[in-house]
């Protein structure tokens, strides 16, 4: 049974990514803002009462992540599997229909908090499962990215602290591939793909199923060659 933990997981696509990790037979660390409070997950516990493990974390909050690491001790001593999924386009959640933050309306406070769970969030949950990580036998680490963070790629105006905080979790990750290589630990960003979620929006192209399917298809191919890699949700390699 492999060990996975998802952030951002009560909902879209992390818990599109959770039910089918569960199906797959892996035991599953179910990390979001509320952990067995929300709905979505208590559903989950019902089908899946010894393998999902709901967790209340905020990737904004060094001590909720501290705590966290703690509550996944109880159940493992590895873990083989770390999607770092949680993400916001604004700071208050703000999905891509409604908060593009055009040039002359970009605030400080909005910017740093769409950092700090964008960017900085992922880049603490690594350093505190890296112990964890060590211990698994083939441990990879899934950052979601977005194609909006590529420089080579941008084209649209608007959505700055979203599209920055993207490309310098980019940057994060392969500094953290460097560092983690010689451990054994993969890994990689992707972008999933548009997503119909709240972030997504309504006319995005792709359910969550899909992607997820996708990604879990990505990162059963991975090997140690593709850490610092930047991929799209169907394997094809993405500019930077």
């Amino acid at each position: 049974m492999a060990d996975a933990l998802v952030t951002g997981a009560a909902r879209g696509l992390g818990l599109a990514l959770v039910r089918q990790l569960l199906d797959r037979g892996d035991r599953v660390f179910a990390a979001a803002r509320g952990g067995s409070e929300r709905e979505a997950l208590r559903e989950s516990k019902r089908a899946h009462p010894d393998s999902l493990m709901p967790i209340a974390l905020d990737v904004a909050d060094p001590q909720s992540i501290s705590d966290s690491v703690g509550e996944v001790r109880k159940h493992t001593d590895k873990l083989d599997l770390l999607i770092n999924n949680a993400g916001i386009a604004g700071e208050h959640g703000g999905n891509s229909s409604t908060a593009p933050e055009p040039l002359g309306r970009v605030e400080q406070r909005n910017s740093l908090q769409v950092f700090a769970v964008n960017t900085v969030g992922p880049l603490l949950m690594v350093q505190a499962y890296r112990g964890l990580l060590a211990r698994a036998k083939a441990p990879r680490v899934v950052n979601i990215t977005s194609r909006m963070g590529s420089i080579e790629d941008k084209s649209s105006t608007g959505y700055y602290s979203y599209s920055a905080s993207k490309a310098a979790l980019n940057m994060v990750n392969k500094i953290l591939s460097r560092e983690l290589s010689p451990e054994g630990i993969v890994t990689i960003v992707v972008h999933p793909g548009w997503v119909q979620t709240d972030m997504g929006g309504s006319h995005a192209t792709l359910p969550p199923e899909k992607s997820a399917a996708a990604l879990i298809r990505l990162v059963s191919a991975l090997s140690e060659k593709d850490s610092g890699a930047f991929f799209n949700h169907d394997g094809s390699p993405l500019p930077w």
